[in-house]
């Protein structure tokens, strides 16, 4: 229902002569579009797609959809920001502890994790698993009573901020195996705090994290490739480290909130010299028996 509301405002908008922006940030936009839409509301989406001044995304991938299905000329990918901490906090890290942040169900792979926990278990009896967030979570945790995990995951549901920085600060590895992504937050607000991550090739993740450097993927749906992964990784604190520093270093550089900031605050800057431009013209107009001047056409 959210493009459903937005759409209303678009349309209402267009029809005012209100330059428009459409800001996509989720990674299922494109199987609302291929599968829950039928062929009139296609047409409605990609009416939309087309008309609007811009049409900005979080990842190349998006970007490349978009136009796929889209006349829409101005596509931009903006990736979302990490916040940076100024001063860092160096904790000690727990010695196998597995942070999971979304909305628990199937779309982010929470019943893949439950399914690599046993042979992750075998090869770190003191590997606990921590799941935050909100969604199926009676779903989830009916599936770690029949895996018969209940020593090693716990279910902290929906948690504040303090709390997501904590868990951040003191986990030893972010796991998120979605089937679908824009640019994940938990991502890159685990790359920031040098929080090593296993992630799925999804999306704009591939984006963030270059398999082998800032963190490892795996394709989605592959749990044993999953469960081999966290082992691994939990077994090589080297490895680990180095994960974690070139991972905030990517942060830095390319997903800060500055750099976000500067490039929204140049595409509204172009869409007001736009207006102005436009408005300018009438002002240029001819006065009765006088012909523009071909100057004008700079305009």
């Amino acid at each position: 229902m959210s493009f459903w509301r937005k759409a209303v405002f678009l349309l209402l908008a267009r029809a005012s002569g209100i330059p428009t922006i459409l800001h996509i940030h989720a990674g299922h936009f494109p199987e609302f579009y291929e599968k829950r839409c039928n062929r009139a509301e296609r047409a409605i989406v990609r009416y939309l797609l087309d008309k609007v001044q811009h049409v900005v995304v979080v990842s190349n991938t998006l970007n490349a959809w978009v136009r796929s299905i889209s006349t829409q000329r101005s596509v931009l990918t903006i990736f979302n920001p990490a916040v940076i901490e100024e001063k860092e906090n160096s904790p000690l890290r727990d010695q196998a502890t597995l942070l999971f942040l979304g909305h628990l169900g199937k779309a982010k792979g929470t019943y893949d994790l439950l399914h690599a926990m046993p042979k992750v278990i075998s090869a770190f009896p003191d590997v606990r698993l921590v799941l935050c967030g909100d969604g199926d979570t009676a779903g989830a945790q009916k599936s770690i009573e029949l895996l018969g995990l209940a020593e090693h995951v716990q279910v902290a549901g929906w948690i504040d901020t303090q709390s997501r920085a904590r868990w951040l600060s003191k986990a030893t590895v972010l796991v998120l195996p979605s089937y679908a992504e824009g640019l994940p937050m938990s991502v890159l607000e685990a790359m920031a705090a040098r929080l090593p991550v296993i992630a799925t090739r999804v999306g704009g993740i591939p984006e963030a994290i270059n398999s082998g450097s800032e963190g490892l993927l795996v394709e989605p749906g592959d749990v044993r490739a999953l469960a081999n992964g966290i082992v691994h990784l939990l077994g090589n604190p080297d490895q680990r480290r180095m994960f974690a520093d070139s991972a905030r270093s990517k942060v830095e550089h390319e997903f800060s909130v500055d750099k976000t900031i500067s490039s929204l605050e140049r595409l509204y800057d172009q869409i007001r010299r736009s207006q102005a431009r436009a408005q300018a013209r009438p002002a240029l107009g001819r006065a009765p028996g006088h012909r523009q001047p071909d100057t004008d056409r700079q305009f």
